[in-house]
């Protein structure tokens, strides 16, 4: 089994009963080789694409609802939002 990692996800469709996850990584490529230091903006890069039929995704989506009501997850960003990493004003989805 390959282990992927992803900062975020960019971008994500709908087609023809396949759901598309566009995952992206900082582009440390071009941050290391900035000569304007100045500019903080941190820059995404796509790197991989997740396929997944509709059925499939539903039912990861139950599995990330579920691991969002977990004492764990949730003790866990509430830390980050002390320590400031997640801001404390986003919202949740529902």
């Amino acid at each position: 089994m390959e282990d992927i990692y992803a900062d975020t996800i960019v971008g994500i469709n709908f087609n023809n009963g396949v759901v598309k996850m566009v995952l992206a990584n900082q582009d440390l490529e071009n941050i290391l080789s900035q000569d304007d230091k100045t500019n903080n903006d941190i820059k995404m890069k796509s790197t991989k694409v997740i396929n997944m039929s509709l059925p499939g995704f539903l039912y990861s989506v139950s599995v990330i609802e579920n691991l969002l009501k977990d004492q764990k997850m949730i003790d866990t960003i509430e830390a980050y939002k002390k320590a400031g990493i997640l801001k404390s004003d986003d919202k949740k989805v529902k």
